[in-house]
């Protein structure tokens, strides 16, 4: 045990008492029975442990997956440890706490803030613990002190009283339709094929890289066309194990039917991969291995490696982890079921969904109602007889789609010259009467094309010198699912279907249809 066995003592010292108090006798006897109290219920006392033998206590005791304890274990060997770990815990106050968590933000390797500073340490640059590992930190005091106090160690939690950093908001980061383009083509262009097919299962599935790792054969049915995701691959300080998924729960996807068939010619690929190695593919063997018979999986770190060396070669900067967020983007955007795509990609409920994707979801909802007025052959207020020949100019395919083209225009006739502001956000949304995320959309777009330049806390600038054409990939990827038809073919079947209607014979009753009003026939 962390605490001293020797004799604990406790005291308390009374005040100078005066003539019209009770006598020193008394109040020395009210003391006694308080301080007999405490001991009898071992509540209160000063124990000699510290923060630090609490904490190694807690993390030794608490029960949870191999991956969290390794991260508290580093969260107290980097950061509690080195600065207030050697408090006991009496002396640690809801102050020492909200001092430690400043200092974190200040730097993550606790230099010196003195700015005078040895020639040796002239390079070094400070940079802050994130927000979300402060909170983390939090998280394991607050647990910590919530045992002291069940084991007696102490009589109450400054941990409660601290003030942690807010929670971050979710800025995912999805990479572009186009560069998803550009890293099919190079990952396809791969000797080895895996690092192809791993990347479009990502895309397909929206899985996390830990998932995509623990992939094995048997979770492949091709005959119904679904993807099991029950565990997941981590490194637990000393080598990969296989757990439960990050939320416990495991998940059916299903897969469209070019998927179905990349993975069953992946299978076959592997299978005379392990045939010219001398053995026999393992039908639970792992579908990404670096084992030609598929006993071993691929560590999570060097799947990550392997996308990070494609896509920086490219000087694309997007993670694997960001191909689940253009999963989840693309889905939304197609007005696919909420529901739905939380279970794709294994949250609890809809609100994580909700909270992290808010931004597509103001405009997949925007493009919603959009696209349920053109689906009407008729507007309010307009006469039938006068739209009947009357063919609507095509639609951009969103709302952003639409500004960004807008705001190119302007910038390639010169009403942006190159060097000058763009508006700002507020003052385009407020001119399109959109929300703030579509015109950043549309702003992402524009620096796509490399028409503007954008920095955190710096106004939109126009490209010193922008391109007058929109670039192509180089070559395109058969699209997973059939074209849809143009808008122009939709309008014609419209006008022959009007055509049709103001042809008809006059009704028995002597009224004469058109479109959704009736006029009456002049006796």
């Amino acid at each position: 045990m962390p605490v001293s066995p020797r004799t604990q003592s406790v005291r308390s010292i009374c005040p100078r008492l005066s003539h019209q108090d009770l006598t020193r006798k008394a109040k020395q006897e009210q003391a006694r029975l308080r301080l007999v109290s405490i001991v009898e219920q071992q509540r209160g006392l000063r124990l000699n442990a510290t923060l630090d033998e609490l904490v190694q206590r807690h993390i030794a005791l608490m029960s949870g997956a191999t991956t969290t304890k390794n991260g508290y274990k580093g969260y107290h060997r980097n950061h509690i440890s080195p600065l207030i770990g050697h408090h006991p815990l009496g002396t640690i106050t809801a102050e020492t706490i909200d001092e430690f968590y400043s200092e974190l933000a200040r730097c993550r390797e606790h230099c010196s803030a003195d700015p005078t500073t040895t020639p040796a340490d002239a390079s070094h640059e400070c940079r802050p613990l994130s927000a979300a590992s402060i909170r983390k930190i939090h998280f394991l005091l607050t647990a910590a002190y919530r045992s002291a106090m069940r084991w007696h160690w102490t009589t109450h939690n400054p941990a409660t009283l601290a003030s942690p950093p807010p929670k971050p908001r979710p800025r995912p980061q999805p990479p572009t339709p186009a560069e998803v383009t550009r890293i099919l083509i190079h990952a396809w262009a791969q000797p080895d094929p895996m690092l192809g097919v791993a990347t479009w299962t990502a895309i397909a599935t929206g899985a996390r890289r830990g998932e995509l790792c623990a992939l094995r054969w048997t979770s492949f049915d091709a005959d119904r066309g679904v993807l099991h995701i029950r565990a997941s691959v981590a490194h637990d300080g000393y080598g990969l194990v296989v757990k439960d998924t990050k939320l416990h729960q495991d998940r059916e996807i299903a897969l469209d039917r070019d998927t179905v068939a990349l993975l069953v010619s992946y299978r076959d690929h592997c299978r005379r991969q392990a045939t010219a190695h001398g053995t026999t593919l393992a039908q639970n063997g792992f579908i990404f291995s670096p084992a030609p018979d598929g006993s071993v999986c691929l560590a999570p770190a060097s799947l990550g490696q392997r996308f990070h060396r494609l896509v920086a070669s490219q000087g694309i900067k997007t993670t694997l982890h960001k191909l689940r967020h253009y999963n989840a983007t693309e889905l939304i955007l197609a007005n696919i079921n909420l529901r739905t795509v939380a279970g794709r990609l294994g949250h609890l409920d809809c609100s994580t969904t909700l909270t992290t994707y808010t931004a597509w979801i103001n405009e997949a909802d925007q493009r919603a109602s959009t696209q349920l007025v053109e689906r009407l052959p008729l507007r309010l207020g307009i006469a039938p007889q006068h739209r009947r020949h009357a063919v609507p100019p095509p639609l951009p395919r969103s709302i952003s789609a639409h500004i960004a083209q807008e705001l190119r225009a302007a910038i390639i006739d010169r009403t942006y010259r190159p060097g000058q502001h763009l508006p700002t956000t507020q003052q385009l949304a407020a001119h399109y009467r959109v929300a703030a995320s579509t015109v950043h959309h549309a702003v992402t777009q524009l620096a796509h094309w490399n028409l503007v330049t954008t920095t955190p806390g710096h106004p939109i600038t126009v490209h010193p010198n922008p391109p007058t054409s929109i670039p192509e990939p180089a070559t395109a990827i058969p699209p997973l699912t059939p074209p849809r038809p143009s808008r122009q073919a939709h309008h014609d079947r419209l006008h022959r279907h009007h055509t049709r209607r103001s042809q008809r014979q006059p009704h028995v009753a002597g009224n004469v249809r058109t479109g959704h009003s009736l006029q009456r026939r002049a006796a």
